[in-house]
């Protein structure tokens, strides 16, 4: 592969950059608006807030949100919308989700352990339960409040009523048979019965948190930047220990159960009753016992403490079933880090390691060498080759169709389109070619011949006068340079320098006249009109002296001030 295919071949990469430093006034901040006052109480509210709010050091903003307008946009409707919810991409629900993760991992190793070997100490646990139980309880309400991404609509959801609505049809009840402190009340109940067996039991509901492992664990090697292999790597030793874990304690528990029910008399062919057993007299000696057990039991192999009872033997025929699947679901997962690692090794992973090698060997600057890094992960998250790709593979009418869904947003907006046919407008969108700059990346320079019309399609650009006076900002939707489309003497009075890495999509004057060529009229038609927008445009320098809002457009041509000189 042509590794120079990965760097912009467009010319305005070998003009000179410019640091951009900033002249336009910021925004002001619409939370001070909405909690106002400087002193202790208010700044500390603010703080609260901030952390509730979208991050951008968040991983999930910078894989979906594409610029910096997305992600004020973002806040504002958050803030304006929906003050009392917290995002899902915001500080506060990572620190929150770590937390939860490791105490409901502690929960799962200590709850079987102390209901099994502490049987008759119960009363003890109570007060250590209902702290557990608290915490998933505040758990499920911050559920309620915390919104989410939709992946099949690419849209943040923080709507109150379809966020608990997705709760509701999701994991509402498992997680609340999981936090109600049922034991507690049975208690109460199995002491006016004078019953107390069974009640010990419902410490074992907990294990339906064994989901929260599982989701919240994803997502935290997501957010803290862990590989995939790592993480899976990880995921199969937490839920082997605890199947391990838990298999170790149900041994002795189950059979210390059945004694307990009234009625029944000891059964001294029961494994816990042996001469062996009686010599364990602590708990980690029998945790240490009934973890061999298990260990056998999972593993199909033979019991040197014979199974007898009917629960041993019960237990243990499904310890036996629960290893083979245990055994399978191990297989399966090492079969697929060894697929995702050849299948990285072969794409993205050898494709990165073969540029660090031709940047060494052609010993590049490390600046320049750090702009190719930028740019060839920001193409690499987009999937610029996948969708080049897609484009190849389908036929012409679906390739067209598909074209004019992802185009034909930018080009509606451009005033000059409006009086084209429809069949100037589908050559038009077919010609459209996307190019991606990075951070102060000139993008047009003042003086230079015009000759392309811009649309941004994600990203921040600025503008800059001839004099290197900085104007204002164009975002996401945005365009300039249609002038040129239509005027063949046009040269540029502005230069556009990037603030961030911004993906354009670029239609020429030469496309443009091919896609008009069959209306010979329409050329003088499109000037005249041309010429009265500009008659109605304000000089460059005042335009935005006054308001510093992000326009959807701005006149960077120089045949406005022909005409008015």
């Amino acid at each position: 592969m042509d590794l120079m295919m990965l760097v912009p071949d467009n010319e305005s990469q070998s003009t000179p950059r410019l640091e951009h430093v900033c002249e336009v006034p910021e925004e002001e901040d619409e939370l001070l608006e909405l909690i106002a006052g400087n002193t202790l109480i208010p700044r500390f509210r603010r703080w609260v807030v901030r952390q509730c709010m979208l991050s951008i050091n968040h991983p999930g903003t910078r894989a979906c949100m594409k610029s910096t307008a997305s992600i004020n946009y973002e806040k504002s409707r958050h803030i304006r919308s929906y003050p009392y919810m917290i995002h899902p991409f915001s500080q506060f629900r990572c620190h929150w989700e770590t937390i939860i993760f490791v105490f409901t991992l502690l929960v799962l190793s200590v709850i079987p352990g102390l209901a099994t070997f502490y049987f008759e100490e119960h009363e003890k646990l109570i007060f250590g339960s209902l702290i557990i139980d608290a915490v998933f309880l505040i758990d499920i309400v911050l559920r309620f409040l915390t919104g989410h991404y939709d992946y099949s609509t690419k849209v943040i959801v923080l709507d109150p009523r379809m966020v608990a609505q997705k709760y509701f049809k999701g994991f509402f009840i498992v997680d609340l048979l999981s936090a109600i402190p049922l034991e507690i009340l049975a208690i109460f109940i199995a002491r006016r019965q004078k019953n107390e067996w069974y009640y010990n039991c419902l410490y074992l509901i907990k294990i339906a948190r064994l989901r929260v492992i599982l989701v919240y664990g994803k997502r935290l090697c997501y957010n803290y930047r862990v590989s995939f292999q790592m993480h899976k790597s990880l995921e199969t030793i937490i839920i082997s220990m605890l199947i391990i874990h838990w298999s170790a304690c149900l041994e002795y528990y189950l059979p210390l159960m059945v004694l307990r029910i009234p009625g029944t008399n000891e059964i001294g062919d029961s494994w816990i009753l042996s001469d062996y057993m009686k010599k364990k007299n602590s708990g980690i000696r029998k945790y240490i016992q009934s973890l061999n057990r298990a260990a056998i039991a999972l593993t199909s192999s033979a019991h040197f403490l014979t199974v007898k009872t009917p629960e041993d033997v019960i237990l243990n025929v499904i310890l036996t079933v629960i290893g083979k699947i245990g055994l399978i679901y191990i297989l399966g997962q090492v079969l697929q880090l060894i697929t995702t690692l050849r299948s990285r090794s072969k794409g993205y992973s050898k494709l990165l390691q073969q540029l660090h090698e031709y940047m060494r060997y052609k010993e590049l600057p490390l600046t320049i060498q750090r702009r190719i890094l930028a740019y060839f992960d920001y193409t690499s998250k987009k999937s610029f080759e996948r969708e080049k790709y897609i484009m190849t593979q389908v036929s012409s009418q679906l390739r067209e169709e598909l074209l004019f869904h992802n185009y034909n947003k930018f080009v509606e907006n451009i005033k000059l389109f409006r009086h084209l046919p429809p069949q100037a407008i589908t050559h038009i969108i077919t010609s459209l070619r996307s190019e991606v700059f990075l951070t102060n990346d000139v993008i047009i320079k003042a003086g230079t011949p015009g000759d392309a019309l811009f649309f941004i399609v994600s990203g921040t650009v600025a503008i800059y006068t001839s004099a290197g006076k900085e104007i204002c900002h164009l975002e996401n939707g945005a365009h300039f340079g249609e002038v040129a489309l239509v005027m063949e003497n046009e040269h540029r009075i502005a230069t556009v320098v990037a603030i961030e890495t911004c993906e354009l999509y670029v239609i020429t004057r030469d496309d443009f006249q091919k896609a008009i060529a069959d209306f010979p009229n329409l050329l003088s038609k499109l000037q005249r009109l041309a010429l009265e927008i500009l008659d109605k445009a304000p000089v460059l320098e005042e335009a935005f002296g006054r308001d510093h809002s992000m326009p959807s457009n701005i006149n960077i041509s120089n045949i406005i001030y022909k005409r008015k000189e």
